[in-house]
């Protein structure tokens, strides 16, 4: 089984679903779920709610939790705030279930877009006792799956498409730059541009969770301008045999205030021995 099964929304929501009914403060389900349905993700009001969190201190499920509750108000997150409410009243009624009848209403019977997980779930309901239990493993047969050779001493390299339903110990995601990663079509309708970064992004997110030890994001500073032209990168216009400084690729910025410092490579180097 591989990540292919949470592919279509209504598996990827009641993926969430479960999670957040194992973990309330599960913040990439509560992020999914919060933007799910919309082309952009409910980004802007989203903002506005993690701008919040980071400027006074409570976790966005806190705060959700209190916008919702009428003790909180900030402008312009009507939207995101009855997305929250949707979620309550999910959780509500998901959470005095039994095992199998969990595992209906989560994944219900003849519905083809989780008919992966159903059965994954089917498999693993008679061998656990909580809703935890059920989540782990579906996490390790569906989304981080351990198949032959992957935790050996090869180095392979794919893309990051290709990497779904692999993990290592050492991931290393290179090409972190601003038209690489994404790669836009920018002749193409705004709504193409749009799915384009959408999925890359999404790509972008797979990628990271693909290892079990050490993960690094590589992103080059400066390469020949005529190379970065040919590549896609976008560079400011100048003397095509010169160097030009490169824009690190946007979905670096948008890891948060927790994600780690930036090293450079050489000093990355030393510090492990080579």
């Amino acid at each position: 089984m591989v990540e292919d099964a949470l592919n279509t929304p209504s598996a990827a929501e009641a993926f969430s679903l479960l999670s957040q009914l194992v973990d309330p403060d599960d913040r990439p389900a509560l992020r999914y779920w919060i933007g799910e349905g919309r082309q952009d993700c409910r980004r802007l009001p989203y903002t506005r709610v993690r701008q919040y969190c980071e400027q006074n201190g409570p976790s966005p499920r806190d705060a959700f939790e209190a916008l919702a509750t009428g003790q909180l108000n900030l402008p312009y997150t009507t939207d995101v705030v009855a997305r929250y409410q949707a979620l309550r009243q999910q959780l509500a009624l998901l959470q005095p279930l039994s095992m199998p009848q969990l595992v209906d209403a989560l994944f219900p019977a003849g519905a083809p877009e989780v008919s992966t997980l159903r059965q994954a779930a089917l498999l693993i309901a008679p061998t656990v006792q909580t809703p935890r239990d059920l989540l782990n493993e579906l996490r390790s047969d569906i989304t981080q799956p351990e198949l032959p050779g992957t935790q050996g001493s090869s180095i392979r390299i794919m893309s990051l498409h290709k990497s779904k339903g692999l993990t290592a110990r050492l991931v290393i995601i290179a090409g972190c730059v601003s038209g690489v990663l994404p790669s836009i079509d920018f002749s193409a309708p705004i709504e193409e541009q749009n799915r384009q970064w959408q999925e890359q992004r999404r790509l972008f997110y797979v990628g990271l969770t693909r290892s079990t030890e050490t993960l690094v994001m590589s992103s080059a500073v400066r390469m020949q301008r005529k190379a970065a032209m040919q590549m896609g990168v976008l560079v400011p216009s100048g003397n095509p045999n010169g160097m030009a400084t490169l824009p690190a690729s946007p979905f670096l910025a948008e890891l948060g205030p927790h994600a780690p410092s930036t090293v450079h490579g050489s000093v990355w180097r030393a510090n492990l021995g080579f």
